[in-house]
């Protein structure tokens, strides 16, 4: 495995790490008020 090969896909998979995180969030906020 290429080291830039792995530091790509973990740049290209952070926006989607930070938005399943996101909305794991707003729903366990929204189903505790």
């Amino acid at each position: 495995m290429y080291p830039l090969f792995i530091i790509f896909t973990r740049v290209l998979l952070a926006p989607f790490r930070v938005a399943a995180f996101s909305f794991f969030l707003f729903i366990v906020l929204d189903t505790r008020s």
